[in-house]
């Protein structure tokens, strides 16, 4: 083949005709001959050509990947050479298989997405994935995985340090249904996108106004905490809710770590009660807590509040002397402190006093944190009934609640 080493094609020697002088066919024929054979013969890649006389061939000499090609898998697979810039989804956990790395050659590469439970990459025999027997590719993730020819690599899979996530305001729509916006967050390591639902307090039913609940039917001046939960086999995002911090989950769904996304109260008449929220922080009407005429100190649960959880509890607090020569104190403090004005200073607190400089009424509004149980410590003293200090109390702010700038 009259081809140098740099993919030149030069005719054969001594078929060069001459002016005014017969062509021999033997020469014409040499000509033809060697340009069909040329024409025939895979084209080097210098000459404008593959140097390849199939596809398989051309991509490898012109470093090209083939088409991507998507596939699902819902139970293990052993992965194939042909599957070279596969993109391969797992609905299930799974264990992925690779082929022998001598047999792949580098370059060669496949993605890994796991989307309905974690999927193993186990190389072939003893051979390894950056450095280890196998590679665990956690559930919602993916892993692009590359061969060397000897062996297999992936980039490293990052998974959030925290659990967090993003808007998705629950807000009070009537007394059996509640709205959230959408938003997204990271739970247990996993994404979540978060849709705009209206969910009602009734049966879980997934979906825009189905239901929320995870047993039973909605109670009467109960707590009930609000989750994001997540579908296993098609990753979808929904809400749930239970008076319970570890509900029941449905069939087909998880609950992963940091998910719960609020709270909500009922009243006596089993309705939810009315709240519009702005963060982590929900505002409520004003409740009457207490009216306290004579002292008394210790732990007290204010009304509507969560149980449950520890919050933020917003208090106001007003002290009133209808007589002369009266004074009261009163002070709210966190659950913690065993004595609001001893051993912490008050997180809220209101005096009046007549006569001297001070006035015969004051107000005061602050937060104090909760335990569990739903109680502030209070301390109130007043010289007679003639003194009176009144607690109400608006909302909270939910300050374990994963939601970020919240």
């Amino acid at each position: 083949m009259p081809r140098n080493g740099q993919g030149q094609y030069t005719k054969p020697p001594n078929t060069t005709a001459q002016p005014n002088t017969t062509i021999k066919s033997a020469m014409f024929n040499s000509v033809v001959d060697d340009l069909v054979v040329d024409a025939n013969t895979p084209r080097p890649i210098t000459a404008g050509g593959t140097g390849a006389a199939t596809v398989e061939a051309a991509r490898t000499n012109l470093e090209l990947d083939k088409k991507l090609v998507y596939s699902e898998k819902s139970a293990d697979y052993a992965v194939l050479a042909t599957d070279n810039n596969a993109f391969i989804r797992f609905t299930a956990a799974a264990t992925a298989t690779l082929p022998a790395a001598g047999s792949l050659g580098s370059n060669w590469h496949v993605t890994v997405l796991a989307d309905g439970g974690a999927v193993t990459i186990d190389p072939s025999a003893a051979e390894q994935i950056n450095g280890a027997a196998t590679l665990l590719v956690p559930s919602g993730y993916s892993a692009e995985i590359y061969c060397s020819g000897t062996a297999f690599f992936t980039e490293k899979i990052a998974e959030a340090p925290f659990d967090f996530f993003l808007d998705c305001i629950p807000a009070w729509i009537s007394n059996t249904s509640i709205s959230f916006t959408a938003g997204s967050g990271v739970f247990g390591g996993k994404k979540h996108v978060l849709p705009a639902y209206t969910k009602t307090m009734s049966a879980f039913s997934a979906g825009n106004n189905g239901g929320m609940l995870d047993t039973g039917s909605i109670g009467a001046s109960k707590t009930y905490f609000l989750f994001a939960i997540r579908n296993i086999s098609t990753g979808v995002s929904d809400y749930l809710t239970s008076l319970s911090l570890t509900p029941t989950i449905p069939s087909g769904w998880e609950l992963n770590s940091g998910a719960r996304i609020g709270s909500l109260l009922t009243n006596a008449s089993s309705q939810i009660v009315p709240f519009w929220q702005v963060g982590n922080e929900i505002n409520t009407d004003t409740y009457a807590w207490f009216q306290a005429n004579a002292t008394v100190s210790g732990l007290a649960s204010p009304s509507l509040i969560p149980i449950g959880v520890s919050v933020d509890i917003k208090v106001i607090l007003q002290a009133v002397v209808a007589a002369p020569g009266q004074d009261c104190v009163g002070a709210i403090s966190d659950a913690v402190a065993n004595n609001a004005l001893i051993a912490t200073p008050a997180s809220v607190s209101v005096r009046a006093r007549s006569g001297n400089d001070y006035p015969d009424q004051s107000s005061a509004a602050g937060k104090a944190r909760s335990n569990t149980a739903g109680q502030l410590f209070r301390s109130i003293s007043v010289t007679s009934t003639a003194c009176a200090i009144n607690a109400s109390v608006c909302g909270w702010h939910d300050y374990s609640c994963k939601r970020l700038w919240g």
